[in-house]
């Protein structure tokens, strides 16, 4: 998730040997606001649907990072996006934690994640990421 958009959905990774002719990328997620970054795929060898969260990569997230002294007071609540469910909370996280969630929210993530958990319900969902990616998974 590190990697630039055209890098990921050609999957050009200098340097890295990796197979993934199982693997269909689905999507590639980027609010430059936010520097907030991540993909999402479908893993048919392994039945698992992939969504990978960059972690801290430049100052706006050191930042973020940095300011986790103010810990865990903050309540993420994710608001309906089709106004057919209620609000859900999250529970209580660094509010730089919740607003890297919401980003990829807005960009469409979760909701691509629940289509491909109804195309493919019987595949595993795998959320990973590094760092401030790890938080957002």
């Amino acid at each position: 998730a590190y990697a630039p958009s055209d890098q990921i959905w050609n999957w050009i990774f200098p340097n890295v040997n990796c197979s993934v002719s199982d693997f269909d990328l689905v999507g590639v997620y980027n609010d430059s606001k936010a520097s907030s970054n991540g993909f999402l795929g479908v893993d048919h060898k392994h039945s698992s649907i992939i969504a990978s969260f960059q972690g801290t990569a430049d100052l706006t997230n050191w930042i973020t990072d940095l300011s986790t002294w103010i810990r865990y007071n903050y309540e993420c609540v994710i608001e309906s996006q089709n106004n057919s469910t209620a609000a859900v909370s999250l529970g209580f996280v660094h509010h730089g934690f919740c607003d890297y969630y919401k980003s990829m929210q807005m960009l469409g993530l979760t909701k691509d994640i629940a289509n491909l958990s109804e195309k493919f319900p019987k595949f595993k969902i795998v959320l990973t990421g590094h760092s401030l990616g790890g938080a957002a998974a």
